[in-house]
């Protein structure tokens, strides 16, 4: 891709002392005991919270909504996606 082009998709802008950051993540929190998964809420989504894992052994990385959650509840977030990162771990070493 040509530098005028990822310029032009946002990648490396220039920003300004005033500019808000490029990025679709508003908050982004990582699970205590699995350093490869994070729950973050989407800008583009409407603030949708949303589940990132990263699976070593397969390497495959999954998105997963999290299902209707307020967009100001972060405990109600890491919590869904605490239970939800534990359900794709098992998954992943039993071989699924």
């Amino acid at each position: 891709m040509s530098a005028f082009r990822k310029q032009k998709a946002g990648f490396g802008a220039l920003q300004g002392a005033g500019d808000a950051p490029l990025t679709k993540v508003l908050i982004k929190r990582p699970i205590a005991y699995a350093p490869h998964c994070y729950v973050f809420q989407d800008r583009d989504r409407g603030g949708r919270w949303y589940l990132y894992f990263y699976d070593q052994e397969q390497q495959s990385r999954h998105h997963h909504s999290l299902g209707r959650i307020a967009p100001n509840d972060l405990l109600e977030a890491e919590r869904k996606g605490l239970a939800t990162c534990i359900e794709f771990k098992t998954k992943s070493e039993r071989g699924e």
